[in-house]
């Protein structure tokens, strides 16, 4: 985003939706622009519903602002998920993204550098199998195509959006750095449970086929009609509203959530870290952080954090967290080079759910002789 693509007014219309959720009506927006603007003692006119329409299509239409983003809880459904760190052999780097691309459980991966040099993979796996990567990735190792890895399970994950009250339309963050992290006693708790409301206890709801066609075809497209939704799969529209409601209702659908460019010309960084005390208080401190961030937890004391921040954002944040240091048991980062990656959501994942079985066939065998066949 630069100066010139957007105005107070945009960065006002996007905290609106980051607060009323993705699906906000121009309605409710105006309504809480109205609340802001009194908040805040300001004289200028609070644009009207017609207005809000209009600026929220010229954001689409910059593609500033995207279509909102589905938040699906796939352990609900029988599913785990790894984000993995792998240390490549340069040497047999093809090799390795051959075998990487070929197995649909690795949905999504980025060139990285840092602690593991090579690339970071989500993967995901069956409840009932979940040695399923740590073996893949032993054989890979056997196979002399990585050195090292390291998994990090994601049991719960949160996406905790850019505050945008606390960024001016130079792109400039508001935000006093000399006063974070400050003291783990201070914290907002409340604050941070509706920001990372994380939970270790999943259990898995009932779901059919139906459920898992209804979630593909959303991830596809978050803004298709629950009418082309019931054409597509042959279903009732009341069947795909009730399904839809019972999904979000049992946590299946976490919600919705607004998606947006990163400001400016963002670095991509991983950072991993393990908590030894106080972990609520530390992830309050990092909840009100103003920036974007991608919580991913193994435990209350195991996160993954993903960020999109600037250099100048980078070199303060990572000055000020030595304050967290303390409380911490270790950490390391990655950085993403975006150079070489394969972008995509895990609907294509979906497609591994036998309907009449209804339950989830992983071809393990199929896996595994992919990858010794790289070394015959």
């Amino acid at each position: 985003m630069s100066r010139v693509d957007i105005d107070q007014t945009d960065l006002d219309i996007m905290a609106a939706l980051d607060d009323l959720g993705a699906k906000a009506s121009a309605r409710e927006i105006y309504n809480y622009l109205e609340t802001l603007y009194e908040r805040r003692e300001s004289d200028d006119d609070v644009p009207k519903p017609r207005t809000i329409r209009y600026r929220l299509k010229q954001l689409y239409e910059k593609e500033l602002l995207h279509s909102p983003r589905i938040m699906t809880h796939e352990r609900k459904l029988g599913l785990g998920e790894h984000i993995i760190e792998l240390e490549e052999v340069p040497l047999k780097t093809d090799n390795l993204l051959r075998i990487i691309e070929q197995i649909p459980s690795f949905y999504w991966w980025t060139a990285v550098y840092g602690k593991y040099n090579g690339y970071q993979i989500h993967a995901m796996y069956p409840l009932t199998m979940q040695h399923l990567n740590k073996m893949l990735l032993d054989e890979m190792l056997d196979a002399g195509l990585i050195r090292d890895f390291h998994i990090l399970d994601i049991v719960d994950y949160e996406l905790k959006q850019t505050d945008f009250k606390n960024i001016s339309s130079d792109n400039s963050l508001n935000w006093n750095w000399n006063s974070w992290p400050g003291e783990l006693s201070n914290t907002d708790m409340e604050s941070t449970r509706r920001k990372l409301n994380f939970t270790e206890a999943t259990g898995i709801a009932q779901f059919d086929y139906q459920d898992v066609m209804i979630l593909e075809k959303m991830l596809q497209n978050s803004r298709i009609t629950q009418r082309k939704l019931a054409r597509e799969i042959g279903i009732s529209e009341g069947s795909v509203s009730a399904r839809i409601r019972r999904m979000e209702d049992e946590g299946i659908i976490k919600g919705y959530k607004p998606a947006y460019t990163p400001v400016g010309d963002p670095i991509y960084i991983t950072l991993y870290i393990e908590i030894r005390e106080q972990p609520q208080a530390v992830l309050a401190k990092i909840s009100e952080l103003p920036f974007l961030i991608g919580v991913s937890s193994e435990s209350m004391n195991k996160h993954c954090l993903k960020m999109a921040i600037s250099s100048e954002i980078l070199k303060h944040f990572m000055q000020r967290l030595r304050d967290l240091r303390p409380y911490l048991t270790s950490y390391f980062l990655q950085y993403q080079a975006l150079i070489e990656r394969k972008s995509g959501e895990h609907q294509s994942v979906f497609d591994l759910f036998d309907a009449e079985k209804n339950t989830w066939v992983f071809p393990v065998e199929k896996y595994l002789n992919l990858i010794r066949s790289s070394v015959e």
